[in-house]
């Protein structure tokens, strides 16, 4: 084993050899038309990678569930509607989480994509337990929460914060 790595070693030591560092005269790279433009991304190359575009247009919320909480968390949907939560089918999806880490005292923060909605939209939150819903909440053992107000989505608005959503047990 030790003759192998060290033939291993040997090799790699041949192949950095015949690397040396390559210096780039920047003056003499523009002169032959080369890179000209300034640098305007986040590293310190002088390139445009296009990495100083606009942030993603995601939302963000910070769910809560009460003391009372006592469930085994399944599921986490993220859904947006045009009237308060839940009447009617959805106008977007937003993002599942599998076993959320949430509980008491113990909230659980999401980042969402704002589901090709542009316009004003209740963000909605289900909380699926075990023993609960599959497709649609199950009365008395799933958790549900809205914003208390409409959010604005769409193309531009970047990092949208919901703040918080409460959640409590789907009314019988």
């Amino acid at each position: 084993m030790r003759g192998l790595f060290s033939i291993a070693a040997l090799a790699l030591l041949g192949a950095l050899q015949g690397c040396e560092d390559e210096v780039v005269d920047i003056i003499e790279m523009e002169a032959e038309g080369g890179d000209t433009g300034a640098d305007t991304d986040a590293d310190t190359d002088a390139d445009t990678d296009g990495d100083a575009g606009p942030p993603p247009d995601v939302i963000t919320a910070e769910v809560l569930v009460g003391g009372d909480f006592d469930e085994v968390p399944v599921g986490l949907d993220v859904t947006f509607h045009e009237t308060m939560f839940p009447p009617g089918p959805p106008a977007g999806f937003g993002a599942s989480y599998s076993e959320p880490d949430i509980g008491p005292g113990n909230p659980f923060y999401y980042v969402s994509p704002q589901g090709g909605l542009e316009g004003e939209y209740f963000v909605s939150v289900v909380l699926w337990v075990e023993g609960g819903g599959t497709e649609v909440p199950m009365p008395g053992k799933d958790w549900v929460g809205a914003t208390p107000g409409k959010v604005a989505l769409g193309p531009g608005t970047g990092a949208v914060d919901a703040g918080e959503i409460h959640l409590h047990k789907e009314p019988l």
